[in-house]
């Protein structure tokens, strides 16, 4: 199956580490939401700064996270809630029989 170009994804905004506009516009973004797009956030942190900050564990953590529900407020704001989650770790107590 070939897709057209109205299917392919499209980053529609793009920030650096500072949170400055790199690529894309925030009117592409409310845009898509408005249109039912998919909200995805790619992300980069070290473990150490962001899991476990007591770990002496540097390594750098890629993640994407997919806000399922999305909001587009005053046709200005875009919000998302993240409604799946999976924890970071394994719980480490055995789960037992309540």
């Amino acid at each position: 199956m070939k897709l057209n170009n109205k299917n392919k994804w499209q980053c529609a905004l793009e920030l650096d580490i500072e949170r400055n506009i790199v690529d894309g516009d925030p009117s592409n973004l409310r845009e898509a939401i408005q249109n039912g797009a998919d909200l995805r956030i790619h992300t980069r942190f070290q473990h150490n700064e962001h899991i476990d900050t007591t770990s002496n564990n540097d390594e750098l953590i890629l993640e994407a996270a997919e806000f399922r529900t999305t909001y587009l407020i005053d046709n200005k704001w875009v919000a998302g809630i993240m409604t799946l989650r999976q924890p970071t770790s394994p719980p480490f107590a055995e789960f037992n029989q309540r």
